[in-house]
């Protein structure tokens, strides 16, 4: 148990932090967006913390990080072994081969988020996910049992990281900035990001 909690923490650590990254920049270079965040903060919370039990109430502040975990990419693969021998689509898959999901390949697929390269968190408005199928949207990887299983925990960090900070902070890119990602196990900036802070 006490392997699993420190993977837990550690795995889930730089994964979430460059969540956090990522979220920054696009709140930075999309003020509309993070103001609309802001107000949100202010109308639901007031001058509350954030509970568990409040934070789905933040629905813009969870479009932004979904948008996030969509538009960055921020863990463009996942894998597994399988159990079994199967089939796909004519190609035979023994059991004893790494399946690699290319998480990336549908979070950007123009079928079911026209312009993938814009970011746009009303992509996950509830009219505009209707229509869109669930498997379309894993950024946690396989769906089921084999999700993520930090996947509520980032979640729920993300919002609580995001309330703090526009709550207390505007924020602004660094002009002349040019942000390009690395990829790899985790989507990080290749560069640093420069962002300024303006007490609110």
């Amino acid at each position: 148990m006490l392997c699993d909690s420190l993977l837990f923490i550690i795995g889930g650590f730089h994964t979430t932090g460059n969540l956090l990254t990522w979220a920054l920049y696009f709140l930075a270079s999309h003020q509309d967006v993070q103001e609309k965040v802001y107000k949100e903060i202010k109308k639901v919370l007031g001058e509350d913390d954030v509970e568990p039990s409040t934070a789905s109430d933040l629905s813009i502040c969870v479009r932004v990080i979904d948008e996030t975990l969509r538009c960055a990419v921020v863990a463009p693969w996942a894998a597994r072994y399988q159990d079994f021998d199967s089939e796909l689509g004519g190609h035979k898959i023994p059991k004893t081969p790494l399946v690699i999901h290319a998480l990336g390949v549908s979070l950007q697929n123009e079928k079911y988020f026209p312009n993938p390269n814009k970011f746009d968190p009303d992509r996950f408005s509830p009219e505009n996910t209707k229509s869109r199928p669930s498997l379309a949207f894993q950024p946690f990887g396989f769906a089921g049992k084999r999700v993520c299983p930090g996947q509520k925990f980032a979640e729920a960090e993300a919002v609580v990281a995001l309330v703090t900070i526009l709550r207390k902070f505007k924020l602004k890119m660094v002009e002349g900035q040019v942000v390009t990602p690395t990829f790899g196990i985790v989507t990080h900036p290749t560069e640093e990001i420069w962002i300024t802070l303006q007490k609110r």
